[in-house]
């Protein structure tokens, strides 16, 4: 499953900052804490880099691309029993559909069997974000569980 939200764009050649994250209301339980210290240090080919806020990290490349993750948030707005997920590697992930039939948009996507949730926004030029969800993983299972879909 594929989200998306759209970042801020740049002027050619220009290099902006990436959205950084910001905290989450729970982000800074003692689960949250356990994940972002057990996220990797590369993820989807970017490297990990100080985060500004409790419950969050960001990976991002010398150009400001930039994949983010919130632990903590509230349940994903539109999931239902009757939603689709995603299980990736034993993760839980869901994107609404009308942010998945858009592949030119970023992806967020949340944990929607794991608590406390995290999210995870992977840019447009990453998708399909496959490999962030996989490199990730490990970290959310160990952390929170993996109950999957």
């Amino acid at each position: 499953m594929l989200t998306a939200l759209v970042l801020g764009g740049c002027a050619s050649g220009e290099v902006t900052e990436p959205l950084l994250p910001s905290a989450a209301p729970d982000g800074t339980s003692a689960p949250c804490q356990a994940l972002v210290a057990a996220l990797p240090d590369q993820l989807a080919g970017l490297d990990r880099t100080d985060s500004p806020a409790e419950g969050t990290a960001l990976w991002r490349d010398a150009d400001g691309t930039a994949v983010t993750l919130r632990c903590g948030v509230p349940p994903p707005e539109g999931y239902d029993d009757l939603a689709t997920c995603q299980d990736i590697e034993g993760v839980a992930w869901f994107a609404p559909e009308e942010q998945v039939a858009d592949q030119s948009l970023d992806a967020v996507l949340t944990t929607v069997e794991q608590t406390p949730h995290v999210e995870l926004t992977v840019p447009a030029s990453l998708r399909p974000p496959v490999a962030a969800l996989v490199d990730v993983a490990p970290a959310v299972r160990d952390s929170l569980g993996s109950p999957g879909c």
